[in-house]
């Protein structure tokens, strides 16, 4: 059975938004992945359209937020597939990925 990560696995970096995973393998990483029953999809080129239009939207918006790649790659995916996202930051995915259907504490 895969081992669960504890605090110790986590470090906070210099920038508050970024953790490193420590003391872990990739077999160790795929196990905890098969573990959870999580699917690993590929980027399609839909999605990444649609990331690359909202990421420009962002910017010609004044959006100067050096995170955000993240979150437009998981909305563009969400949107090409018709998947939901479990998410905190409602505003942000509304905002540039309106047909997503949102899982959040709101709601």
């Amino acid at each position: 059975m895969p081992r669960r990560f504890s605090s110790a696995d986590w470090r906070l970096q210099s920038t508050p938004w970024r953790f490193e995973v420590l003391k872990i393998s990739q077999a160790q990483l795929d196990d905890e992945i098969a573990a959870m029953r999580l699917k690993i999809a590929p980027m399609s080129r839909a999605a990444l359209f649609l990331a690359g239009q909202a990421f420009r939207r962002y910017r010609e918006g004044g959006g100067t937020r050096p995170n955000v790649l993240a979150d437009v790659f998981i909305g563009a995916q969400a949107s090409a597939e018709g998947w939901p996202i479990l998410t905190r930051d409602e505003r942000r995915y509304r905002a540039y990925f309106p047909d997503v259907a949102l899982v959040s504490e709101s709601n």
